[in-house]
């Protein structure tokens, strides 16, 4: 087995929108993963969160389709590879 660390729900309320938070969480969670030398496991439903995921540094692994109108981008963080996937090639 691989151990990891899974990022079930991440959010930050609107009013602190743009103040660089989630950057800031994803950065405390990436550094847990660095810490413990595992993988750092999310999943979203939304592209441009994909995106935004892959720009800090997560790669995408596979894009689920769930019905007709819902997908899954499943994401991970390895901390031995800082490389991540280029977001373009998701869309």
């Amino acid at each position: 087995k691989v151990p990891f660390i899974h990022i079930e729900l991440l959010a930050v309320e609107e009013e602190y929108w743009g103040h660089k938070l989630m950057s800031e969480l994803i950065s405390f969670a990436k550094s847990m993963a660095r810490e413990r030398r595992c993988l750092l496991i999310l999943e979203t439903d939304e592209l441009h969160k994909m995106k935004k995921y892959v720009h800090l540094g997560f790669q995408l692994k596979k894009k689920r389709r769930i019905k007709e109108d819902v997908v899954i981008y499943d994401l991970f963080y390895d901390p031995e590879s800082e490389k991540g996937s280029k977001e373009d090639q998701y869309e």
